[in-house]
């Protein structure tokens, strides 16, 4: 299952190596996570949300610690930008710097995961500045509140603060560590993830024998769109080459690979729109893609070509 997660991007900071090294992280654990840029502008004000013990950065001594984070008044301003179930999670992304709050004392702003932003969709603060950057440890910064996030759709233990064994952070610092929370947390996590429906808009019958880089392409256009997909014939998805040669198909078809599939669409406003929808998606995702305009339907082939490319059936 593809994981779409907006963010909306409250700095000028430069966060975009540090979200495509999140998205490697998560694609080397197996997980499908895809990050969606809004540029927004927006006054941010934060108040306390947590009260623990901790220590006095000035004098080192024991201290009572107020953890502060966006007020709920800005949290509740930022569900104009989508609707529920749009997206898995929101990122707002803001830079610290900016505050123009003054404190009093032992006060922390942090990044944090709260309260769902609406019931299907979760929420992150990530309270940033030119610091993480410089130091490469925002990625690290994103995968952790993102596992946060992960961890309450799925309604999985979370260890990433606390282990299950009473150890804080453990080994907070290294995401790839075999025993360190990310992993006992993923472990938590990927069984309950197996469980839940590979594809939303596709089933398991249609999924047969194709791949799941484009299914999970697949799966996305279908949600833009609006509209129901359906084959257009008996060999309009995997095919044999017994099958691709009854088919009148290329030798190194793309359907031979399980990356091509045939929907019937007739319409030429839905043609339209299917093309378009599937360029757009490609150059947010960083696919190729392949597609081809026939009288009753359109061809979509994912990761075959070297280069994207549209064509017509005569």
């Amino acid at each position: 299952m593809m994981h779409k997660i907006l963010v909306l991007k409250n700095d000028k900071l430069k966060t975009n190596s540090s979200f495509i090294k999140a998205k490697e992280y998560f694609a080397s654990k197996g997980i499908e996570v895809t990050f969606y840029e809004k540029s927004v502008i927006e006054l941010v004000s934060v108040s306390e949300y947590l009260k623990r013990p901790g220590f006095d950065n000035n004098t080192g001594k024991p201290a009572i610690i107020s953890y502060m984070g966006l007020d709920s008044i800005v949290i509740n301003n930022l569900k104009k930008y989508i609707k529920d179930n749009e997206y898995d999670c929101v990122i707002f992304s803001w830079d610290i710097s900016t505050l123009q709050q003054s404190f009093m004392g032992n006060e922390v702003v942090t990044s944090f995961v709260k309260d769902p932003l609406f019931p299907n969709t979760q929420f992150i603060q990530l309270a940033i500045n030119q610091y993480f950057i410089e130091q490469d440890n925002l990625w690290d910064k994103i995968t952790h509140e993102t596992m946060h996030a992960l961890c309450r759709k799925y309604k999985a233990v979370d260890e990433m603060d606390m282990t299950m064994d009473g150890k804080a952070f453990f080994k907070n610092d290294d995401p790839y560590a075999v025993d360190g929370n990310y992993a006992r947390t993923l472990n938590n996590l990927k069984p309950l993830m197996s469980k839940t429906k590979k594809y939303k808009y596709f089933s398991e019958t249609e999924a047969k024998d194709m791949t799941a880089e484009f299914m999970l392409f697949a799966d996305e256009l279908r949600h833009r769109l609006g509209w129901s997909l359906s084959d257009s014939s008996p060999r309009s998805s995997f095919r044999t080459p017994a099958e691709n040669k009854l088919a009148g198909g290329v030798p190194d078809s793309a359907h031979l690979k399980g990356k091509a599939k045939d929907w019937r669409i007739i319409e030429g406003a839905k043609k339209y729109q299917f093309v378009a929808e599937a360029q757009k998606l490609a150059k947010e995702t960083g696919k190729i893609i392949g597609v081809g305009i026939g009288d009753n339907f359109c061809h979509l082939d994912v990761g075959h070509r070297a280069a994207n490319g549209i064509w017509n059936y005569k």
